[in-house]
């Protein structure tokens, strides 16, 4: 091999195992001192993206026939862990099954049910007994036919929420979720992100749902570079895949800016509740000399045209859409319609309503 094909072969070499750990392009041009547009070109011609995602798959699945972590193989191929984690979930690799545990023989099951009729949890007991997770104590309690006792965990949290929308504040709860919300990673957990100085409505709605939903504030500074006037937010975050999957049936999906449909399970008694949720989130009440408007805006046109639709809306709203296929939908008929709707809208608020919003036309209200 010649001196000069030598030297390309060992940048491609050096560039190959450069991209396959992850690394920024830019970092790798630095790297063998050549031009960014040289890197991409070999990364091109050589399909190196192609072979990247394929090394990942076999990287995961080398893993869990070989019973090592993803944080193991990590540490071995530089590759980032958080990588690895995305292609199992993308590509759904299971872990590997675990070997029947031949601990297991009626005396350590009997001891196992008289430790757990004395109050241990099955956590606790797992690891009294050396096994790691608490499901092989549920397994011998249930070949027992020993009921087991509702989890801690489970206590915080009503896992059947949003089962069926039966009261005012879940009809405003996912009116919210329509317009603030969103679905966190692939329906794991359920997020509505609002202003800092909005927090308080967000910790009403988490003493609602159980002690486990969390809102932290999060640290806008970043995004302040690019965008000088945002604000400081508050997240609420409900991690648990089974109100996630219980929101998705009510109409609150992935990505749902221009696909979201008006689900048909919100009765109609509850409906007004649902739109306050609606207007807190992407709407406006303005009061002015000449009267007072009330309005939301959405990128879904399905939902604008079913919600509009209804029954009981009919004739209450009108529809305007800008050239970027933006809907706002208006509150019509003047200042006297417009104050019925209101006093519809917050006659069942409870404690769950947008102060600033409730505040400027609480006097009509009366």
């Amino acid at each position: 091999m010649s001196i000069y094909k030598r030297m390309i072969y060992n940048e491609n070499k050096k560039i190959r195992a450069l991209y396959f750990c992850g690394t920024n392009l830019n970092l790798i041009a630095t790297e063998i001192k050549k031009d960014i547009s040289f890197v991409k070109e070999i990364i091109s011609s050589m399909q190196y993206e192609r072979k990247r995602k394929r090394y990942y798959r076999w990287l995961v699945n080398f893993a869990y026939s070989n019973n090592m972590s993803l944080l193991d193989i990590s540490k071995k191929t530089k590759v980032n862990v958080l990588t690895l984690r995305k292609v199992k979930r993308e590509n759904n690799i299971c872990t590997k099954r675990q070997v029947h545990n031949k601990k297991i023989n009626e005396d350590v099951e009997k001891l196992m049910v008289e430790r757990y009729s004395s109050g241990f949890t099955c956590s606790f007991i797992a690891k009294e007994f050396g096994f790691k997770t608490s499901k092989t104590v549920e397994d011998v309690l249930f070949k027992n036919g020993i009921p087991t006792r509702i989890p801690r965990k489970r206590r915080l949290l009503d896992y059947d929420y949003f089962k069926k929308i039966n009261n005012h504040d879940k009809a405003y709860i996912l009116g919210l979720l329509y317009t603030d919300g969103y679905i966190y990673r692939n329906y794991e957990g359920i997020c509505i992100q609002l202003t800092q100085s909005d927090k308080y409505l967000l910790e009403r709605i988490a003493s609602k749902i159980g002690k486990a939903v969390t809102v932290i504030d999060v640290d806008c500074k970043s995004k302040r570079l690019i965008m000088p006037n945002s604000k400081n937010m508050s997240r609420l975050g409900i991690y648990s895949r089974e109100l996630a999957e219980q929101v998705k049936s009510l109409g609150v999906i992935r990505n749902k800016t221009y696909n979201l449909e008006m689900t048909k399970k919100v009765p109609d008694k509850y409906l007004y509740s649902f739109l306050r949720g609606v207007i807190d989130g992407d709407g406006c009440i303005g009061v002015y000399k000449t009267g007072i408007n009330c309005n939301f805006v959405s990128m879904s046109p399905k939902f604008v045209e079913q919600l509009v639709s209804l029954p009981k809306l009919k004739n209450v709203f009108k529809v305007y859409t800008s050239k970027n296929g933006l809907k706002t939908v208006r509150v019509q008929g003047g200042k006297e319609k417009t104050i019925s709707f209101l006093k519809l809208l917050y006659k069942n608020k409870n404690d769950l309503f947008l102060e600033r919003k409730y505040e400027k036309v609480q006097d009509y209200l009366c």
